[in-house]
């Protein structure tokens, strides 16, 4: 399969979809799921600038960075280390990046096919970028081991599993999480002086290799992730590492949630003035659930078309869930925390049919955006405006195929 770019649209469709409180697909007329294609896409606002990334396994030398500002959408290459045993990101797996504002930099996670996390930076840019910097993090901190049980460098084990690669910027900080492979989530975190190594978690808290996510909520380190147990966890850092069950009987969220009820697969969470939020599909595959905190945890079994497998995307803009159902399209429920408790509304559909992962954020100006590559091979924006109940859409290339 030959994965190849053409050129680039900057035209934008027709308001398509969306009621406040109502359940929404944003993708085409039903279709039988398909399996994802060889691609990870990842994306983050920077001040007046869009960045989306796609790697694809096939015949891919870089990963392609599409940038819009104010003159519109622009794409270049993000070169990291190619050859001599390196062959960038491993298949199957994720890759993440965020702006970080005190240096102004972009920064570009990923891991290797080697099994080591690497970093890629360059200098905020809406054009071309300057030069690229990547850097084995894993290999250079003596912190990497295998796919298996063979121990590299002496250190601890990366459980290779596309949802276990997360992390965050605060203030002069960046953090990474990740799971080991005995399922003990570890950190990268680097300040002025560099990168350093850190143990997130007890040990007796293995994580299950189904989902982490990770939030700084303005004065505290938040990881939340599903247990060996079964369990909805959450460790926390507000000057040192503590751990607790959000689910089960003795668990805090109120009233409790258990068994088939806990959230598993990739889980995605936010944090927005003080309100904690985890989404995830229940692991009887029957709801979506929503865990928030504001002055304790509570829970919400939401009832929503065409769920997928726990191991389906979902991801969250803002505090909106956004996932791929088992029909293959993008649903949205656009509401707000109150509406939540009120059901679902109106099911509506547009053109472009999802076949890659998704990817979103909320941007310096607050509109909204989901980026996916369709069955048509090409990669398409829906973006909304804020205060707005509808979405439009943008396709951002033409000849992203695979042959």
């Amino acid at each position: 399969m030959k994965f190849s770019l053409q050129h680039l649209f900057g035209n934008k469709g027709a308001a398509i979809c969306g009621l406040v409180g109502a359940y929404c697909a944003i993708t085409a007329e039903a279709s039988a799921a398909t399996t994802p294609p060889p691609i990870a896409l990842a994306s983050y606002a920077s001040p007046g600038l869009e960045h989306v990334f796609v790697w694809s396994w096939s015949n891919q030398s870089c990963i392609t960075q599409f940038v819009h500002s104010s003159s519109g959408w622009v794409h270049n290459c993000v070169q990291i280390q190619i050859g001599a045993g390196h062959t960038g990101p491993a298949k199957g797996t994720k890759i993440f990046g965020y702006y970080s504002s005190g240096d102004n930099q972009d920064h570009l996670f990923y891991q290797s096919s080697e099994g080591n996390i690497h970093e890629a930076y360059w200098t905020d840019n809406p054009g071309a970028n300057g030069a690229v910097t990547d850097t084995d993090l894993t290999a250079t901190l003596h912190t990497y081991v295998g796919h298996g049980s063979v121990d590299k460098y002496a250190g601890n084990q990366i459980f290779v599993n596309p949802s276990t690669l997360t992390g965050f910027f605060e203030g002069n900080l960046n953090h990474i999480f990740y799971s080991d492979a005995t399922g003990v989530i570890r950190e990268l975190y680097h300040y002025s002086g560099g990168w350093s190594t850190g143990h997130a978690s007890r040990a007796a808290n293995a994580v299950n290799g189904r989902g982490l996510s990770s939030q700084w909520d303005g004065g505290c380190e938040h990881i939340y992730y599903t247990a060996t147990d079964g369990g909805l966890w959450e460790d926390y850092d507000c000057g040192s590492w503590q751990s607790h069950e959000l689910s089960g009987p003795s668990g805090a969220i109120t009233p409790p949630i258990t068994g088939g009820q806990v959230p598993s697969g990739y889980l995605t969470s936010y944090d927005i003035s003080g309100t904690q939020g985890i989404w995830g599909i229940q692991s009887d595959r029957t709801e979506l659930r929503y865990v928030q905190y504001v002055n304790q945890w509570e829970s919400l079994e939401v009832s929503v078309p065409a769920l997928g497998d726990p191991s389906s995307a979902v991801i969250s803009v803002n505090f909106n869930p956004y996932y791929v159902g088992s029909d293959g399209l993008i649903y949205d429920f656009s509401t707000s925390l109150q509406s939540l408790y009120g059901g679902p509304a109106v099911l509506r559909t547009a053109s472009g049919t999802q076949l890659s992962e998704i990817t979103g954020f909320l941007d310096t100006a607050s509109y909204s955006h989901i980026f996916y590559v369709g069955t048509d091979g090409d990669l398409h924006e829906y973006y909304q405006a804020p205060n707005q109940t509808t979405w439009s859409m943008s396709q951002l290339t033409s000849g992203y195929r695979y042959q």
